[in-house]
């Protein structure tokens, strides 16, 4: 069950929250921090890179014949030159930690950083559009 404090359950409530993902893969000292925003975000004394309309989670969690599916996390925007210099077999079993941000109606103050589920990275993928950019698809098992 997830626990809200009064001013983010007002704001969710009547609509004027700004909501964001946050994620964490790995440990530190090698930990990759992200969240979908701009700029720089400190959540539990950590940095969160924002990586701004180019992030995208999408939490699909649920129970289909009795197993539970996990997150797949999105980062869209990626030259595919880098997409293909990138060692992405390196994530599989890490450990992740996503999480809710939820922003006041500016987005001026984060009300709340609360864990939204945890998981280990299962698949790691790169979806190629011709003569565009691609995408790197992350699949979390929680």
């Amino acid at each position: 069950m997830k626990i809200f404090g009064a001013e983010a359950l007002a704001g969710l409530a009547s609509g004027d929250n700004i909501v964001h993902g946050a994620v964490q893969i790995g440990a530190a000292p090698n930990a990759i921090r992200v969240w979908g925003g701009y700029g720089v975000q400190v959540i539990d004394g950590e940095a969160y890179l924002g990586v701004g309309h180019h992030g995208l989670v999408s939490v699909s969690s649920g129970s289909l014949g009795g197993q539970e599916t996990g997150a797949e996390l999105r980062l869209s925007g990626v030259d595919p030159d880098v997409a293909g210099g990138l060692d992405l077999r390196s994530l599989r079993r890490r450990p992740v930690v996503l999480r809710r941000l939820i922003f006041n109606g500016t987005g001026s103050r984060l009300l709340q950083a609360a864990v939204f589920t945890r998981g280990r990275v299962d698949r790691v993928e790169i979806e190629e559009t011709p003569g565009g950019s691609s995408a790197i698809v992350i699949t979390v098992e929680g």
